[in-house]
């Protein structure tokens, strides 16, 4: 290019452009820039104006890298020259197609079907893209409106909403949960976006929520190897953090059932699982103290740890499998986390969120259980301590009396042959041994102290304790059926009340499980009936 004009065309010199108005056209520099490539470049709006209105050609010239006036205009975010080159196409373009636009009805004369000049250049970036990565508003908004259909990719298979959100310096931003959007494309599952986020900011791995869940922790929520292993690989020691309740990537797996994502980490990640499974939460569970007692079974995780370290409870893995009690540790079972359409967005961060509070709800309201359940078993035990009473001083306090010492037989029973009185002792006996197991079975779960036992204890003791007192009942009725037998109706009506009362009895018991049984469904139904209802009304609001 001559010297001459290429300082003209950087400057803006109009007058030198116009002497040289007949190679205008056949100027260009060795990278192919014309000068209206150099005009928009220097954003000089009214150079660029004369240069269109001498050689409107120009608008459609390429450089070396295939790019336009307005790929030069849209890296520098000359808003007034972009104006001045879609005026220039508009003018062009509605010489040409103005008769064809009236033929199809269309209202808008002012808009063009994408123009040649916002095409890719050689690296696939087209201008709005450009001006959507560099930040120009005003440009972006401004080929959008001329524009109907303007192609909008970028290098890399992006696009212009990936140039937008590459370009915003906000992406560090927290919403009221503390979610950044990293935290979101990791909850959502979108690989690609996580690596175009990193590209930005590789700290974002870092960024944690008010409950100090990192998006390592929310890939290892949602079992979302693929995004986990992009995590790790790029930002090392992002696997360090521990959220509020001291748990890392594998407590979080191992707690949603993720069986697959453990495996993985401490197959693909040695060296940082090593150090991962050994790690104790607030509670001093490593993730093999939650695996015992949950249905993620990873046999890697239980070769690699030691089985005896104890948790803040002193209790082993070997032994929270043995008791079964998931109280110490939490779990909730069968809460599986998905995104579908029963389950909207904002509702499954929440319950992201609040299944990391779970613990301290179901350990106290285990405490409220084992509480009510003991003094359940403290009236069991009076009750069956007095029957215990009765039917002991009944033993020796019998119908009829004893033979005196000058009789016949000294101190035996005086009613001993009647058939009434031995089945007075038999079942005066039967309500006393029945009553002592209930007892003994109410110590039993006392002492045991674990939830499970002391429920089977007292459902045993409660079914001694009410065979006590029918057989209490019974004996009774055949003791004084034996001494009002001289009186054969008055000893047949006291026996048949005393046996009616205690069949009366044993029936109202069973008759009141049955009761209770089918009031539990019920209230059970409609328990299930009312959160199915409010269910669907949250679906709604959300």
């Amino acid at each position: 290019m001559d010297p001459l004009v290429y300082n003209a065309a950087v400057s803006g010199d109009i007058g030198i452009l116009e002497q040289n108005k007949d190679k205008l056209v056949i100027e260009v520099t060795p990278t192919k820039n014309s000068v209206l490539h150099l005009a928009c470049q220097s954003g000089k709006t009214e150079c660029v104006r004369q240069i269109l209105s001498m050689h409107k050609s120009l608008l459609r010239k390429k450089n070396s890298n295939k790019d336009s006036a307005f790929h030069m205009a849209a890296k520098n975010g000359s808003y007034d020259v972009a104006m001045a080159l879609m005026e220039c196409a508009l003018g062009m373009e509605c010489a040409v197609v103005k008769f064809v636009k009236k033929m199809l009805r269309r209202k808008n004369l002012n808009k063009l079907e994408a123009p040649e000049f916002l095409h890719a250049n050689n690296v696939g970036e087209t201008p709005l893209y450009i001006a959507a990565e560099m930040g120009y508003e005003n440009l972006v908004a401004m080929i959008l409106k001329r524009c109907s259909s303007p192609p909008y990719s970028g290098s890399y298979g992006r696009t212009a909403l990936h140039g937008a959100i590459i370009s915003n310096s906000e992406v560090k931003e927290t919403d009221e949960n503390g979610w950044s959007p990293l935290h979101y494309a990791t909850f959502l599952g979108f690989h690609e976006r996580v690596l175009q986020l990193l590209d930005v900011d590789k700290s974002l791995a870092y960024v944690a929520d008010i409950d100090r869940n990192t998006c390592l922790h929310v890939a290892a929520y949602r079992g979302f190897i693929c995004v986990a292993d992009v995590l790790i690989v790029q930002c090392p020691g992002c696997w360090e953090i521990a959220n509020s309740r001291g748990e890392n990537i594998l407590h979080v797996a191992v707690k949603n059932q993720q069986a697959s994502f453990v495996s993985y980490i401490l197959r693909e990640h040695t060296s940082i699982s090593n150090i991962l499974i050994t790690e104790k939460d607030v509670d001093g569970n490593t993730p093999l103290h939650l695996m015992a007692n949950s249905n993620c079974l990873v046999p890697e995780l239980s070769t690699m740890v030691d089985k005896n370290a104890l948790n803040s409870e002193s209790s082993t893995p070997w032994g929270i499998v043995n008791d079964g009690d998931s109280s110490q540790i939490g779990l909730v079972k069968g809460e599986q986390l998905g995104v579908g359409a029963h389950l909207s967005l904002p509702k499954a961060i929440r319950i992201f969120r609040d299944k990391s509070k779970i613990k301290k709800k179901v350990t106290s309201s285990g405490e409220d259980k084992i509480e009510k359940m003991r003094r359940a078993s403290d009236s069991v035990m009076i009750v069956a301590t007095l029957v215990a009473t009765v039917t002991f001083a009944a033993g020796f306090t019998i119908p009829g009396g004893y033979y005196q010492s000058i009789d016949k037989y000294p101190g035996m029973a005086v009613l001993s042959k009647k058939s009434a009185f031995q089945a007075f002792m038999i079942s005066d006996t039967l309500a006393l041994l029945s009553s002592v197991i209930a007892i003994f079975v109410n110590f039993w779960g006392i002492l045991d102290g674990r939830e499970h036992t002391l429920k089977r204890s007292i459902l045993m003791a409660i079914f001694y304790t009410a065979s006590a007192i029918a057989w209490m009942m019974v004996a009774f009725s055949t003791g004084t059926y034996v001494i009002l037998s001289p009186s054969r109706t008055l000893a047949i009506a006291a026996c048949f009340l005393g046996i009616l009362a205690a069949f009366c009895k044993t029936q109202s018991f069973f008759i009141f499980q049955m009761l209770k049984v089918g009031f539990d469904r019920s209230l059970g139904l409609s328990e299930n009936l009312k959160k199915l209802i409010n269910s669907t009304f949250l679906n709604d609001e959300d």
